[in-house]
């Protein structure tokens, strides 16, 4: 009978007590308590019987609707979106979606104040111009994000 190493989950047999890959300490009895399926068994000895008695792991609790808009609202002031659709589902691909669109017009539009003025009156101009674009189209953006993770994925329904 095999087992796992639970540093590396290379197949190792189920009596050695170090990995022949990593060559780490392996627990030889956490390991015949653990299961074919990955759970956890109890091993209760009553007498001279021995039973295995399966241990639940305690579920995580999803996060509340508050602590997910809050995730999507306040780090979006510093120019990270999408935390609020990561936090929710991570296979999701639509907060690492936000998260890009979010750094890409956020960083620039810093670049952009950054000496402002350095180059005269008409540089200066343009760099203003460009700055109210760019955080109109960031706005624009963050206020999608919200409107997604608040009303259920626009992209689902739009099937984009």
């Amino acid at each position: 009978m095999t087992s796992t190493c639970p540093h590396c989950g290379v197949a190792v047999p189920s009596d050695c007590g170090r990995c022949p890959r990593c060559f780490r300490d392996i627990d030889i009895e956490a390991q015949r308590r653990r299961g074919a399926d990955g759970a956890e068994y109890t091993i209760v000895e009553s007498g001279s019987r021995r039973e295995r008695t399966r241990r639940e792991r305690p579920e995580k609790r999803p996060l509340s609707s508050r602590a997910v808009l809050l995730l999507a609202t306040l780090p979006a002031l510093f120019g990270v979106l999408g935390l609020g659709q990561i936090v929710r589902d991570r296979r999701d691909a639509v907060g690492f979606y936000f998260l890009l669109i979010g750094l890409i017009l956020f960083i620039p539009s810093v670049l952009l104040v950054t000496d402002t003025w350095a180059g005269g009156i008409t540089t200066g101009l343009l760099r203003v111009s460009a700055f109210v674009l760019l955080m109109g189209a960031y706005l624009l953006t963050a206020l999608v994000s919200l409107a997604d993770l608040y009303f259920g994925s626009l992209f689902r329904s739009l099937r984009l």
